[in-house]
């Protein structure tokens, strides 16, 4: 025989032998004469992990001696069953507690399952670290058939389930609820979970979500920033969110340890903008910091916000009030108020006598055995889940009993465990295919009134439902008769709001976008916006003063004494249009054309302005006053150029000289032409005149005059002829041709209310100078006002 390796702690070193393999039934008579060659009266028979030859159809077998523990005894019928704790007090499922409430299911195991069978129950206390209670745990499986516990976190009971797995030890515990230990095979096939998983917390909010009409949650948990480990926050909020239904739309925030004063603030502000309904996953003392920033926020006042708090792990018949903090005594109203706005889901306290009668035998015998203060009025039922789990072992045990099988079998004890269901002190306890209870819930709101967390309704993971408590209700925060909508009116980016709230709405979400952002980004955008501001007003002043400047150098004026007589070069004054004297130097004009124009077309006065020939127009006011709008609109007439109108050259405002001028057409006014009995007209040349009138500009092609609708009245004498020399024979047979109109200005009009200004007049339908009146005026405008241009009208 070959020495096996030794899987015992140091000091503890057994004798270990491996026997080749064998039959079952040769193995143990040759283990049977063994140990009576030995002076051994009993016999232990073990399977260990290492013993299995994989080429065999049978295993290895190993005989222990010396002072190995004893799993099975010929002699009598005992069930040992180990609990894991942890030896304080304080902690609310210590190794006092739970192995009182499970020597309680001992008894209640023999009496009810396993009568003339004795169930033991060994304490051993461990601390929650992964390394000595796997040690612990392994050492205790050897003596043991199967495992109770413990409740600690994940990290710690997924070695221990591995190593006594390995060993063949069943493991029953109410603690592991994360969703890595939902998959047994292979290494957790021997593992019961007593209080179900956290997937039964999205079972729950997937009852709740409907009823309230919510479709929109926000998940919000911490997990500290620098560790790569998840905690009990990260894994309900990771089960909650994988388990809801796909209609609900679920925000996931993950936050850590604040970094400044307005840290909560800031993130509620960025969660108001996703989510009404949030479930929060952190400690107790960090969900009363963050009620407490969204209470200044002032999120309770109108109740448009419901929070819920996870909380598996309360004491059992203390009065709940997780807003009071003796430490922090001037804002506990603030978080009494806060907390209105709070429902608390935590895991479901049975009411029956029964659960009463077990919680009192429990807590005295605590006290009997360990002397101290049992501080829960009730028992807690991760604490009861330990006497559940004794008697869900003993009914798979009895059903293996008689099937034939072996206590020591613990892989055929735990499959007839899972998939059935008991009633133990807790209620049904119905273990799932997966070896995880199907487990309650309760949902506890506040009173406003005495500040107490109360329970208003149960879920019942048996059935699926969630059932109010009779004469409860939940108090909504803010008046609120009903539970709020999940969404706003307008919702979160304003696309459902009409137009009229839509800038109401539109600001508030900007304000929550703005907050969103770093203090430096904050600044920026302040400092841009005024520079643009700046610019912008920097533009408009700069273009006022510039257009104030243009107004006071008055470009367009001309003096008397710069206008020319055309027979002399010099000054002299002028009567009627003709110089009476003069004198200086210059060179001559030919006289002879001029007089002969002059004759030709009488109603043109001419003179030279700058070596032009221009046409004056002699205003008849001895004085005219110079303000501000004749100033803008001499300036307009000034900038404005059409090859349809006369250019407006100047204007003289020397009394008692008043006269405009403006461009010379040399072929005169059409009032001329057809006032000369010399000129013969075709109806050729008279189609090409009218065609050319009607070609004159429309307001709208001259961006210079101000976009004001206007009644145009023609006369013959306002249209003045410019035809080309090269392209004439002469006056009585022009080949191509074109008018111009002349508009001279605000000087010559005159409002359509006086019939006739002194000193001018008005032409009648049917004489020369009368033409026929063209409108320019928008669709759907009122008529405009009516303006005549003549001229000879002098006067408005």
């Amino acid at each position: 025989m070959r020495q096996c390796e030794s899987e015992c702690e140091p000091g503890w070193a057994p004798s270990w032998f491996r026997i080749p393999s064998m039959g079952v039934t040769k193995a143990f008579f040759f283990l049977l004469l063994a140990s009576l060659a030995r002076g051994e009266s009993k016999l232990s028979l073990v399977v260990p992990v290492r013993g299995w030859n994989k080429e065999a159809e049978t295993p290895d077998v190993c005989v222990g001696a010396g002072n190995r523990p004893l799993l099975l005894r010929l002699d009598e019928k005992q069930l040992r069953l180990t609990v894991l704790g942890l030896d304080d007090p304080e902690y609310p499922f210590n190794l006092m507690a739970t192995s009182v409430a499970a020597h309680v299911g001992a008894t209640h195991a023999t009496r009810q399952v396993l009568p003339g069978w004795q169930v033991r129950i060994v304490a051993v206390s461990v601390s929650c670290d992964p390394t000595c209670a796997s040690l612990r745990a392994l050492k205790s499986a050897e003596s043991s058939h199967g495992i109770l516990g413990p409740v600690c976190s994940d990290y710690v009971i997924a070695p221990v389930a591995r190593f006594t797995t390995a060993i063949g030890v069943p493991v029953l515990t109410p603690g592991g609820l994360s969703a890595g230990l939902s998959l047994k095979q292979p290494q957790y096939r021997l593992l019961t979970r007593m209080m179900g998983s956290y997937d039964a917390l999205g079972d729950v909010f997937n009852a709740l979500l409907p009823r309230f009409h919510w479709g929109n949650l926000g998940i919000v948990y911490y997990k500290h920033a620098d560790s790569e480990q998840n905690t009990q926050y990260s894994w309900i909020a990771q089960a909650i969110q994988q388990r809801l239904h796909k209609d609900v739309d679920v925000y996931y925030l993950r936050f850590g340890d604040p970094e400044d004063a307005d840290f909560y603030s800031k993130l509620l502000e960025h969660l108001s903008t996703k989510a009404r309904i949030v479930v929060l996953c952190a400690s107790p003392d960090r969900v009363r910091s963050i009620l407490l920033a969204a209470e200044e926020l002032k999120m309770m006042e109108k109740g448009e916000y419901v929070f819920f708090n996870v909380e598996l792990f309360l004491r059992s018949g203390l009065e709940y009030k997780p807003w009071f903090d003796p430490n922090d005594e001037k804002n506990n109203e603030r978080a009494k108020q806060a907390y209105e706005a709070v429902l608390t889901v935590t895991a479901r306290t049975p009411t029956t006598p029964e659960y009463k009668n077990f919680s009192d035998m429990v807590k005295n015998l605590t006290v009997e055995r360990s002397g101290m203060e049992y501080e829960e009025d009730t028992v807690n039922t991760f604490v009861a889940a330990f006497h559940d789990a004794v008697l869900l072992y003993a009914h798979a045990l009895n059903e293996t009993l008689r099937e034939g099988g072996d206590v020591t079998n613990g892989s055929d004890i735990t499959r007839r465990m899972w998939n059935r269901s008991i009633e133990g002190i807790t209620g049904t306890v119905s273990i799932d295919e997966n070896g995880d209870r199907k487990a309650d819930y309760s949902l506890l709101d506040m009173d406003p009134k005495t500040g107490v967390f109360h329970v208003v309704a149960n879920y019942f993971g048996v059935t699926g439902e969630l059932k109010d408590v009779e004469g409860k209700s939940i108090h909504w925060a803010g008046g609120r008769d009903s539970p709020p909508p999940d969404t706003p009116q307008c919702g979160f980016d304003g696309s459902l709001c009409p137009d009229k709230n839509k800038e109401e709405n539109d600001g508030w979400i900007m304000m929550n976008s703005l907050a969103a952002f770093p203090n430096y980004a904050i600044v920026i955008i302040v400092l841009g916006a005024f520079v643009i501001l700046l610019c912008v007003a920097s533009f408009f002043i700069y273009r006022h003063y510039k257009l104030e400047a243009e107004l006071a150098s008055m470009t367009w004026k001309v003096t008397w004494s710069d206008i020319l007589d055309p027979n002399f070069s010099g000054n002299s004054e002028r009567k009627g249009g003709k110089r009476t004297g003069g004198g200086g130097t210059g060179s001559r004009l030919n006289t002879v054309a001029w007089e002969e124009m002059n004759k030709n077309y009488p109603s043109i006065k001419t003179g030279i302005y700058k070596g032009t020939i221009v046409a004056i127009k002699k205003i008849k006011k001895n004085r005219i006053d110079i303000t501000r709008s004749l100033l803008l609109e001499l300036k307009r007439m000034k900038d404005l150029h059409h090859d349809h109108l006369v250019r407006f050259i100047g204007a003289c405002v020397d009394a008692p000289h008043c006269c405009i001028l403006t461009e010379y057409c040399p072929k005169g006014s059409l009032e001329d032409i057809l006032a000369n009995d010399q000129i013969k007209l075709d109806w050729m040349f008279r189609y090409s005149l009218m065609h050319d009138i009607v070609k004159s500009p429309d307001p709208p092609q001259l961006p210079h005059l101000p976009s004001l609708p206007i009644l145009l009245i023609l006369d013959s004498s306002s249209l003045s002829l410019d035809i080309p020399e090269a392209e004439s024979d002469g006056l009585d047979a022009p080949r191509m041709r074109w008018s111009r109109v002349r508009r001279p200005g605000r000087s010559c009009t005159r409002d359509r209310r006086s019939r006739a200004s002194p000193g001018g007049r008005c032409t009648r339908p049917g004489t020369a100078g009368w033409g026929i009146p063209r409108a320019r005026t928008p669709l759907g405008l009122p008529t405009p006002p009516r303006i005549e241009i003549s001229a000879d009208t002098a006067s408005e």
